[in-house]
């Protein structure tokens, strides 16, 4: 099931999936205390992580933090990254993850639902 990415540029889907505009370009929008503890604790980790070049803790780390937040709005960390990443992110770990569907916004899961993995007509 090919997905191609013509939605993430939009202003109603990175606004859905929590960024906001900040001039000319879009910002993961911080909402709690929690989420600045989540993001503090991913940059400081990963940047360890990476040093130690131990990938399968970048990727616990990841998504132990993402999964962390309530309530969860996005899959991993990396979705931060801007609404490309999301996109994907979004995508595959509803694809990869059958628990996905749970713990992701219904929003979301219905929009990828309806525009995303919509088969075409024939």
């Amino acid at each position: 099931m090919p997905a191609i990415d013509v939605e993430s540029y939009y202003a109603s889907f990175a606004q859905m999936v929590g960024f906001t505009r900040a001039g000319a370009s879009w910002k993961y929008n911080v909402q709690s205390l929690e989420e600045v503890k989540a993001l503090t604790e991913y940059e400081t980790e990963l940047k360890r992580l990476e040093q130690a070049q131990d990938v399968a803790g970048q990727y616990h780390l990841n998504r132990r933090l993402a999964l962390g937040l309530r309530p969860v709005r996005l899959p991993s960390m990396q979705s931060i990254r801007g609404s490309g990443e999301a996109f994907a992110e979004i995508g595959s770990h509803l694809i990869l993850d059958p628990r996905a569907r749970t713990y992701l916004p219904q929003g979301v899961v219905t929009f990828f639902d309806d525009k995303v993995f919509r088969k075409p007509a024939e």
